[in-house]
């Protein structure tokens, strides 16, 4: 199941500031308990509940929408992912749908399923705050990426689709609300003043928190060499730890 074709059919709150806790069930027990349509033979709830495992579709894409929210750049696409934890919530949504309306389920385990159903809605809200923190950045540095074919491998389709055509109306909105009325020397885009460009590019100089998700030993910074050792965090630039970020060294807290 391809994200884009279901991401418009969820209800989208106001983002908000304090990351959810996410305790949802463990889709692959409760597609093997459960057959869409039908009561499980052993309806076990409290399995369905289970905490999600560190390396859980859900638990990853949390954490790369974490990393999405502090990055100063667009970081590579989670397709695959996205497109497991969509799956889930499409099958999870069945079972407990066609659970609820069985009469021979108990209240209690109507209760229990309502609670697996707001952790469904959870799934939901991380997946569009994760869109919605990468289509923030790929709207405000558009012209940078659109000029920048080097950034373009860290996009879906959809995503280097929207920037052009977002930057394309920007650039049209200039030209007609303003440019046209200036000289033709001055109605550039992507010129240079002082040293300083028109081109709004990512800081990648912007401080980041990290957390070493294992042993990577010594690294050496601009100003000083620091060892990152396996659970640690540090305050570092995001230009000098690209590289460990780009190959799960180190992730963004």
């Amino acid at each position: 199941m391809s994200w884009n074709k279901n991401l418009s059919s969820m209800d989208v709150d106001e983002e908000e500031d304090d990351m959810p806790t996410i305790r949802t069930a463990d889709y692959s027990k409760m597609t093997k308990s459960f057959d869409v349509g039908t009561r499980a033979k052993s309806l076990d709830i409290d399995e369905l509940m289970e905490e999600q495992s560190p390396e859980s579709a859900l638990s990853q894409l949390v954490r790369s929408w974490v990393a999405e929210r502090g990055a100063p750049v667009v970081l590579e696409w989670q397709g695959e992912i996205v497109d497991e934890v969509m799956s889930q919530i499409e099958e999870q949504s069945k079972i407990v749908d066609s659970l609820k309306s069985d009469d021979r389920s108990t209240d209690e385990e109507h209760f229990q399923l309502i609670l697996v159903q707001t952790e469904v809605e959870r799934a939901k809200y991380v997946i569009t705050s994760y869109v919605r923190a990468r289509l923030s950045k790929i709207e405000e540095h558009a012209q940078y990426i659109v000029k920048n074919p080097s950034t373009h491998s860290n996009l879906s389709g959809i995503e280097l689709s929207h920037a052009r055509k977002f930057w394309r109306l920007i650039e049209t909105h200039y030209q007609m609300s303003v440019l046209q009325g200036l000289p033709t020397a001055m109605r550039g885009l992507e010129d240079s003043h002082n040293g300083k460009s028109m081109v709004i590019e990512p800081d990648l100089d912007r401080a980041i928190f990290i957390r070493a998700r294992r042993n990577v030993g010594q690294v050496q910074l601009p100003q000083q060499s620091i060892e990152l050792m396996k659970g640690d965090n540090y305050l570092v630039s995001f230009r000098d730890v690209s590289y460990l970020i780009a190959s799960g060294a180190v992730e963004i807290v």
